[in-house]
């Protein structure tokens, strides 16, 4: 009994600790030196739903939605021919029509300009986009806006804007927001606006603003320019957007490599039809995992030390992988069975420096010993001096 109840001992405790100050330095350390500015982008892109997600698509028998598609107008600048393909999609009878195309300014023909808008406005089922730009940190709202020219996102009910939530700008792209402020006014997302009205309600401001997107084990059917008419099954009564597949400027990086913006805003509005909300764990949780991981990891330490003198780097290597493996398995659990997740950076991270805090933990036994201070003889670390 006292032999156990040295092993888990106040030693695992102070290695445990000082792993995690470890890891707090570090962490601290990359965000804010330059040098470390990879580590930094690497630490806050991580997230372990990247891989549960690959792991759910892994099979690859991705199926096809039923409830929205693409058509795909990357070969088209004409705006003459942009109204006509928007007027002949608008014939198949959609549920909603997105239109993911911004046009800034007016044409040189007058009489384009005029029909491109009377198309747009003759369809009630459409939503336009926008983007929202100059953001006033101190006020929380944007200060200007990029539109079409005939519409103003404040006037206009037909306006959604296609903001996501990328980071500090190189982050992966994985949130987007239900609504924001736009010169005093809320304006709301062109998923949350093309969701709300396929269900046939008005979008209204969300409690829980900001949102994961669920890039979920299923594709949208892409269809081409040309073939609109032959393709109306894909087209009616659903939701469809009308954007570009394959311009290199409207390109971002998500989990599952880069996706055009028209694809990311289709998933969006597929994560608020399905409400499936990640619901993501407080820090403090991952946190305390950390801790836990790092005691018992210095337990497991000690004990295989002295129980495989001879092979214990393989032990501790073997114990390492089930233990990770161990974690990431229950990761997934909570993330597939109740839409939970865990953040696993930091127990990963104590797994990953345990046995520098071990180290570090003998170093002070060591120099504690020399200076004759008595009560490090109690330690498991402690070796009697020559």
């Amino acid at each position: 009994m006292k032999k156990l109840w040295k092993l888990i001992s106040f030693d695992h405790l102070m290695v445990s600790l000082l792993t995690v100050l470890t890891g707090g330095l570090l962490t601290l350390v990359s965000i804010n030196l330059t040098i470390f500015n990879p580590m930094k982008r690497a630490f806050q892109d991580f997230s372990m739903v990247d891989v549960y997600n690959e792991i759910m698509r892994g099979n690859g028998a991705v199926e096809l939605n039923d409830e929205i598609t693409l058509v795909d107008m990357t070969e088209l600048y004409d705006r003459s021919a942009i109204a006509s393909l928007i007027k002949e999609v608008s014939e198949c009878n959609p549920k909603v029509l997105v239109i993911d195309l911004i046009f800034e300014r007016p044409g040189f023909d007058e009489n384009e300009n005029a029909y491109l808008k009377n198309t747009l406005d003759s369809i009630p089922n459409s939503i336009i986009a926008c983007k929202l730009t100059d953001y006033d940190d101190e006020k929380k709202m944007f200060r200007h806006n990029i539109s079409s020219f005939f519409y103003e996102p404040e006037s206009a009910t037909k306006l959604g804007f296609s903001n996501v939530v990328s980071g500090d700008g190189f982050n992966t792209i994985r949130k987007f927001t239900y609504q924001q402020m736009y010169q005093g006014h809320t304006v709301y997302s062109l998923s949350y606006m093309a969701a709300s009205m396929a269900q046939g309600v008005k979008p209204t401001p969300q409690l829980h603003n900001e949102r994961s997107i669920s890039y979920s084990e299923t594709d949208f059917p892409v269809v081409g320019h040309n073939d609109v008419a032959v393709n109306r099954k894909l087209i009616e009564n659903r939701i469809v957007f009308i954007g570009t597949m394959n311009e290199e400027a409207d390109m971002h990086i998500t989990p599952h490599g880069k996706m055009p913006g028209m694809k990311i805003q289709a998933y969006t509005t597929l994560s608020i039809l399905n409400q499936k909300d990640l619901i993501d764990a407080p820090i403090l949780w991952s946190i305390l995992l950390m801790v836990v991981v790092c005691y018992f990891s210095a337990f497991a330490g000690v004990w295989i030390d002295r129980k495989f003198n001879l092979s214990k780097l393989y032990w501790l290597k073997f114990y390492y992988f089930v233990v990770a493996a161990v974690i990431g398995w229950i990761g997934f659990y909570c993330y597939s069975r109740f839409n939970y997740n865990f953040s696993l950076v930091y127990p990963l991270l104590g797994l990953a420096l345990v046995e520098t805090g071990r180290l570090e933990y003998k170093w002070i036994i060591i120099v504690l010993s020399k200076k004759k201070v008595n009560i490090v003889k109690k330690s498991v670390y402690y070796v009697p001096l020559d």
